[in-house]
Order: structure tokens, then C-alpha cells, then sequence
């Protein structure tokens, strides 16, 4: 019977005809269920994401999602609401790794479920999971408890929470409906709404290696989980950022959190990855209704008197990471005694481009992310670049240092270098 609702679905949306909310909710529990072959469900989304859906379709297929799970519920509060952040990913993304602690530095309590990887881009969740001890794995009962304890908390998205998202978004890839805004705004909706979120900064990234390919795509796409959101009484705000380089100077797992808390130690840092950072803890300021009046210097004194990184290491602590850990990320990486291998320039010149695809597949490559579902990722696997745009470069000097818990073939050593491309002297 949920078979037949699905097909019925998919003619009429090949004949061009508005879906109602009973063929949207019956085919997303066919989804659910197993009542309905993979191919299918790549035929039903296919169809969906090739239509121009209006926004009350749009909703219908959020409302189903929503329904076809739990809600968490938070209790009432005396203090300010939490705010959250969905970022559309990207190559090295540690911008909730970051911006979250500064903000909850601030006063304002964060709390956000994450998911896991992207593709090449990896997930919050998964560099979180590569810290030792620590729990991403957390129920409703034991968010709200940490959240008490450290104004901040991370966890990850339950199997109960939006199951009908769950059962679409493993194969949108076998229709080529990957970036469909209908569906994903539908997708990233639909867990805030279920999450119980009620404040959120949408960060969406275009470019050579963003979601969408180009600005008017990711401006289509906020518009659209803007206006979505609103219809649930979200309060949000979207953030663009066009990416065309790795958001910092680590891709991997551990070094992507290493990194994170240079930055909020107030070490030098990335300037994409600050600029990125400042541009969403605006955006979280203005969310929770603080003044948004000298938000840059705010930010500024969070991170410079020692709050933001105080902040980050209670937080692991309150999530179950080990001591060792916390009181030295970087001695402890060393501690495993991963393999290195240095990748050294062959000429001189300046860096006119880091190409984010190549890099991302190098550190897939080393360990850092799934090839297939069931692999294991290496928490120490990944890139460290020790160059950015614009860096002049003399011939010798190390321009990047891969990382692995397994032997680096010179290969991989010789893509490195290819991915950093130089400009005339």
C-alpha cells in the first residue's frame, strides 16, 4: 500500500502536479518502514528535486520528516535561551569548534547536535569522536545537564530524531539530488525544529568546494531555510561565505580540534577561519538579542583574557574527555606517534592557490575520512599546512606536513605539493 502512495506520488509530480500533505507524509513512511526499495526513493527525490516545488511543499516534506520521530522538549528556563549553528560544511570547517565556546564565553548557553561526515568535508561529530574519552552519544536528559554545567554542549543526531530525513539523505547521492535546496532545507529544518532549537545561525558556504558552486545558489538556499525556519518560530540568520581555500590550516580530525583551541588560546590564526568565526558569533549575538554594540571587540576580549579557551576545556571536561588530553591536545598527539612526512616546495614563488578538493582528498586518503560506511577513521590523519595565500616561499621550505597512523607513500607527498599551486616569482 505505502509502495503504491510513493508511485502514485511520482506520477503526479512527473505530470507536474502539486503534491499534497498525505502523498508527502505516506511516501516518507514508506521511506521509513522498508516497504520501499532504494530506487524508489532515489525516483520519489529525483522527481521532487528536478520540479519547481513551491514552499507549501517544501513544508509538507519538513512537517513529515519532523513526524516521523521524536521532539525533544526543554524544560522552562530562567536564563537566556540557547542558540545553535548549522554550517553547510567545508573543506577544514572547525568554525563551531570555535565560534561556539566564544559565544558561551559570552554568557550565552549553546546547544547543538551535530552530524557526522560530509563527504571530504567531514562532521563536527566525527572530529569531536576523535578526542579520547569524549561523548557525543548523549541523551536528551544528559544534554541539558551538561549544558547546566558548562553553558555549552555538544551531541549527536539520535536515530529517533527525523528517521524519514535519515532514510532520504542515504541515497539523494544515487539521483543527483545532493543539492537540492527544497531537500535540503527540508533536511537541516527539520532537525532544529525536532531538536527543539529556537535560535539559529545557518552558515552557508558557496564556492569551488561549498555546498553550492555559486553566490546566487547559496543565497536561493538561505531564502529558503530563512523563510522555513520562520514558519516554525525559529529566529535565524544566515551567514555566507564564499570558500575557494581550507578554512584554516588543518584538515583532519585531532588537528582540526588542536587547531580550534590555537585560536581560542589566542594564537595566530587562519584568516579565514577568523574571519568565518567573527562573522557567526555576530551572527549568534544578534539570535540571542544581545547588544550587538562593539560585537568584534567583545569577541576579541573573549579569546584574548583566557575565557574562550576556559570555556572549551570545561566543556571536554563535561563531555568525558581525558585529563591528558585536555591539559596538552598537542603533546598528546605526539604521544601517538603518528607517521610524518614534511612535503617540501621544489621551487620558489608565492602561494596564489590551495586547491580544497585536493587537499580533502589527500587527508580522506591518510585516514581522516569513510570511504565506505563501515571504516574506521584515524583521528590523527589529516593535512597541517604551513602556508596560506599569498605566502612567499623560498625553495626547500616545508609548505605542509601530512599525517597518519599508517606509512605515507611519497605519492601522497607529491599530490600535497600539487594541491599548493605557485605563482610567478
Amino acid at each position: 500500500m505505502k509502495d503504491r502512495i510513493v508511485v502514485t506520488a511520482i506520477e503526479k509530480m512527473f505530470d507536474q502536479r502539486r503534491l499534497s500533505d498525505d502523498d508527502v507524509r505516506g511516501s516518507v513512511a514508506g521511506f521509513i518502514d522498508g516497504t520501499v526499495s532504494d530506487l524508489t526513493i532515489a525516483t520519489w527525490l529525483g522527481a521532487f528535486a528536478a520540479r519547481d516545488v513551491d514552499f507549501d511543499e517544501v513544508k509538507s516534506l519538513t512537517d513529515a520528516y519532523i513526524a516521523s520521530g521524536r521532539q525533544m522538549e526543554s524544560g522552562p528556563r530562567s536564563g537566556p535561551v540557547p542558540v545553535d549553528k548549522h554550517s553547510s560544511g567545508g573543506v577544514g570547517d572547525k568554525v563551531s569548534l570555535t565560534a561556539l565556546p566564544v559565544i558561551s564565553a559570552m554568557g550565552i548557553p549553546v546547544l547543538k547536535l551535530s552530524g557526522g561526515a560530509l563527504g571530504l568535508a567531514g562532521g563536527t561529530a566525527d572530529k569531536l569522536a576523535s578526542i579520547p574519552g569524549f561523548r557525543v552519544q548523549l541523551g536528551h536528559s544528559e544534554l541539558e545537564s551538561i549544558l547546566a554545567r558548562s553553558n555549552l554542549v555538544i551531541g549527536s543526531q539520535t536515530a529517533d530524531l527525523c528517521p524519514g530525513d535519515s532514510a532520504t539523505y542515504r541515497v539523494r547521492d544515487l539521483c543527483g539530488a545532493v543539492k537540492s535546496a527544497a531537500l535540503i532545507a527540508a533536511s537541516i529544518v527539520s532537525k532544529k525544529v525536532a531538536a527543539g532549537s529556537t535560535r539559529v545561525v545557518y552558515h552557508i558556504k558557496w564556492g569551488e568546494a561549498g555546498l553550492v558552486s555559486d553566490e546566487a545558489s547559496a543565497r536561493g538556499l538561505g531564502e529558503l531555510i530563512d523563510a522555513l525556519s520562520r514558519a516554525y518560530g525559529i529566529k535565524s540568520k544566515i551567514v555566507y561565505s564564499a570558500i575557494y581555500s581550507p578554512a584554516g590550516y588543518c584538515v583532519g580530525n585531532l588537528l582540526e580540534v588542536i587547531e580550534a583551541r590555537r585560536f581560542l588560546g589566542g594564537h595566530s590564526a587562519h584568516p579565514t577561519l577568523r574571519e568565518e568565526v567573527y562573522a557567526v558569533c555576530r551572527a549568534l549575538l544578534e539570535v540571542a538579542s544581545f547588544d550587538p554594540a562593539d560585537a568584534d571587540r567583545k569577541i576579541t576580549t573573549a579569546i584574548e583574557n583566557g575565557d574562550a579557551v576556559a570555556t572549551f576545556d570545561r566543556w571536554l571536561v563535561a563531555q568525558g574527555a581525558d585529563k591528558e588530553f585536555v591539559d596538552d591536545p598537542e603533546l598528546y598527539f605526539s604521544s601517538l606517534e603518528p607517521e610524518r612526512r614534511p612535503v617540501h616546495a621544489k621551487r620558489s614563488g608565492i602561494v596564489a592557490r590551495i586547491d580544497p578538493l585536493g587537499i580533502a582528498e589527500i587527508a580522506a586518503t591518510l585516514g581522516s575520512a569513510k570511504e565506505a560506511i563501515d571504516d574506521c577513521i584515524d583521528p590523527v590523519a589529516g593535512i597541517e599546512l604551513k602556508v596560506e595565500v599569498g605566502t612567499e616561499v623560498s625553495a626547500g621550505d616545508v609548505i605542509a606536513t601530512l599525517w597518519s597512523g599508517q606509512p605515507i607513500s611519497e605519492h601522497l607527498e607529491l599530490l600535497s605539493y600539487n594541491s599548493i599551486v605557485f605563482a610567478a616569482d
